[in-house]
């Protein structure tokens, strides 16, 4: 990419939402909060899921851009992709 000079970031505002709501969720139900349990529940989450990125300007707060972003019913889904990918990994954990 010609002229990228690392003023602007690529951001998947899917993945940053998850990111935010995994660990109350893992908790909640029980989970384990490893750092690979956590990647497997990120991982099979996000494949239920196209990608949807924003561009952001460097610095600016990843978090609170994929709060901004997230419909109601995108925000419904990824809580229950989640509490599905939180389930399968308690049941078959690869650690």
């Amino acid at each position: 990419m010609g002229g990228y000079n690392g003023e602007y970031v690529l951001v998947n505002v899917t993945e940053q939402f998850a990111r935010i709501l995994l660990p109350d969720m893992i908790a909640n139900a029980g989970g384990c909060t490893c750092e690979k349990c956590k990647l497997d529940v990120l991982a099979l989450t996000l494949n239920c899921f196209g990608g949807s990125y924003v561009t952001l300007k460097s610095g600016e707060d990843a978090e609170e851009a994929a709060k901004m972003r997230i419909t109601d019913s995108e925000h419904i889904e990824i809580m229950q992709a989640l509490a599905r990918s939180i389930d399968f990994v308690r049941s078959s954990p690869r650690h």
